[in-house]
């Protein structure tokens, strides 16, 4: 009798370490892998694991895997993509259950001239995006 093998679904995360450990952790301070929480005393922790590797993480920092831009890059939840003058920083709306974008206009300089609001986000949609950063680390390409 043949063996069904079934295809195992993958989902991992990205979050920014807590703690500065230069023995361990990546140069730019963020990890991948599974994401989960432990309670750790009366607190609940938020931890990334990779292999046998385990970081403590910054909850708002966390973000799903989402897929690949049009240069190959992993996108996770948090990310700016560009497409010519427009920028998209994707999240996960609680509200409408749903990725959305929030669509920023940018002049030739690279300032913000028009804040477009909330729209869905589809996956098939970033096939023709490209990752310029993150909310966390650029913050002038969006508004807080």
């Amino acid at each position: 009798m043949e063996k069904i093998r079934y295809k195992e679904r993958r989902f991992h995360w990205r979050g920014r370490v807590v703690h500065n450990d230069p023995m361990t952790n990546p140069a730019d301070g963020w990890v991948v892998g599974f994401y989960y929480q432990d309670l750790c005393g009366r607190e609940i922790r938020h931890f990334i694991r990779n292999g046998e590797m385990v970081w403590e993480v910054m909850p708002e920092t966390v973000g799903k895997f989402l897929g690949y831009d049009c240069m190959g890059e992993e996108l996770f939840e948090g990310d700016i993509l560009q497409q010519g003058l427009l920028y998209y920083a994707v999240e996960w709306s609680e509200q409408d259950c749903q990725y959305v974008k929030h669509i920023y206009a940018h002049d030739d300089e690279n300032n913000i001239v028009v804040d477009g609001g909330l729209a869905p986000f589809h996956r098939g949609e970033i096939a023709y995006l490209k990752k310029v950063g993150n909310i966390f680390e650029n913050k002038n390409l969006i508004r807080q």
